[in-house]
């Protein structure tokens, strides 16, 4: 299996839009294109964190979640005599007694992969770390 690689090996990273040359590359036989599509599930989910292990077939699994307060499970209203919705009935209304870890989804991966996501992540943390550092001293 060939080791995942997600993005050219080249530190620092370029600024978004730049063009880099095949000959910063490094040598090779040639070059091959990627396109990305996005598949009809594609969505952007905010991680709030992360709750997983390694699964049964040697490859990890990474559910990652969102945290928010609960939303009433019921709520109930009086009716008024002209059959109008009116007032909520606070006293009635149900909720759970927890914060909500919504998971998102499972994210499943082989150690290659993972050690690849584990190297991108480590990657661009630090240039977001410098970057803000920047910012900072503006």
């Amino acid at each position: 299996m060939p080791e995942a690689v997600n993005e050219t090996e080249l530190d620092p990273l370029p600024e978004p839009g730049t063009e880099v040359n095949v000959s910063q590359a490094g040598a090779g036989i040639g070059k091959v294109n990627f396109d990305f599509l996005k598949s009809n599930c594609f969505r952007v989910v905010h991680v709030s964190g992360v709750f997983g292990g390694i699964a049964p077939r040697a490859e990890l699994a990474v559910n990652v979640y969102s945290e928010r307060p609960p939303i009433p499970t019921r709520i109930s209203h009086f009716v008024e005599a002209d059959g109008t919705v009116g007032p909520e009935l606070l006293s009635e209304r149900r909720s759970r007694d927890a914060i909500i870890r919504e998971v998102e989804v499972c994210l499943m991966m082989d150690l290659d992969t993972a050690a690849a996501l584990h190297e991108w992540l480590g990657r661009h943390v630090d240039r977001l770390r410098r970057l803000k550092e920047k910012a900072v001293q503006k």
